[in-house]
C-alpha cells in the first residue's frame, strides 16, 4: 500500500523557531492562516503533537485530528473519525492512514514532530516571519538532511513568504 503524501506546515522566524515557548506560536499574517486552513483542509487529516492541540485549544474541524501523546489516559480514549491519539510510530500511522483511504497528511507539529517525520516529509511548506525568537525559542527540530529543492515561492501581502521545499 502507498504512504500518504506527507506535508510539513509551519511558521518560522528567521531564526528558525517555530514558537516562543510551548504555549505561544509565532503569530502570523490572515494571509497565512488562509493557506494553513486550506492545505490541511484539502490534506484532510493533520498530525500534530499534544501540546501543539494543547495551543490549538480544540481538534481543527473538518479534518482528522491524529495527536502523538504517550499521555496514558489520552491513549486509551476510542479513537473517532475527528480525534485519534497515538504513540505509534510514524511509519505505522501512515500505514494505518493509508488504509484507511488518506492520500495526504498534513504534519503541523510540535518541534518533535517535525522531527519524528523529517526523514518521511516529501514537502515543507515553510511560512518564513520576519521576527527574530531568540535563543529561548523552540526550534523547528533536528533533520538529519539539510538540503531541499525550492520548488515556489509565493510572497504574502504581509512581510511574510511562504517557501514550498521537495525533499
Amino acid at each position: 500500500m502507498k504512504q500518504p503524501k506527507v506535508i510539513a506546515v509551519a511558521a518560522i522566524s528567521l531564526d528558525g523557531k517555530i514558537a516562543y515557548d510551548h504555549e505561544r506560536q509565532i503569530e502570523t499574517s490572515v494571509e497565512d492562516k488562509r493557506y494553513f486552513e486550506r492545505v490541511t483542509r484539502e490534506a484532510g487529516t493533520i498530525i500534530c503533537g499534544r501540546r501543539t492541540l494543547d495551543a490549538m485549544k480544540r481538534p481543527l474541524e473538518g479534518r482528522r485530528n491524529v495527536v502523538y501523546t504517550t499521555q496514558a489516559d489520552l491513549l486509551a480514549q476510542e479513537p473517532t473519525d475527528e480525534l485519534w491519539y497515538t504513540d505509534e510510530p510514524p511509519e505505522q500511522i501512515l500505514e494505518k492512514l493509508a488504509a484507511q483511504g488518506a492520500e495526504t497528511v498534513a504534519v503541523i507539529g510540535g518541534c518533535d514532530i517535525f522531527t519524528m517525520y523529517a526523514d518521511l516529509t516529501d514537502e515543507w511548506h515553510l511560512t518564513v516571519c520576519p521576527i527574530w525568537v531568540g535563543e529561548d525559542g523552540v526550534a523547528m527540530g533536528k533533520f538529519s538532511r539539510v538540503r531541499y529543492s525550492l520548488f515556489k515561492r509565493v510572497p504574502f501581502n504581509s512581510d511574510e513568504e511562504l517557501l514550498i521545499l521537495k525533499s
